[in-house]
């Protein structure tokens, strides 16, 4: 079986802090990653990840870019946008 190496990881939210520590076996692996619904919206930066949220980052030839949270079914809960707010957000 082939060894593959990744050139970067990407984290689409929802996740346990405590998930992304194992990521260190990589070494200066670029990992990006935005935050999901239900995220505090604390844990990327102390783990070294790179927010791509309303952001980009290149690796290589490719380019990336991120959202954060979803559409919002509950008021008042973090980290959600209704239609109009996450489209003022994504022109910017």
């Amino acid at each position: 079986m082939p060894h593959h190496q990744p050139d970067a990881v990407v984290l689409l939210g929802d996740l346990e802090p405590d998930w992304l520590d194992v990521l260190g076996k990589f070494g200066d692996l670029p990992v990006f990653g935005v935050y999901g619904n239900h995220d505090d919206g604390r844990y990327l930066e102390a783990r070294n990840t790179t927010d791509l949220h309303l952001t980009w980052a290149e690796v290589g030839d490719l380019r990336f870019t991120g959202f954060q949270g979803c559409v919002r079914y509950r008021r008042g809960a973090p980290l959600q946008y209704s239609q109009g707010e996450a489209l003022r957000l994504a022109r910017r």
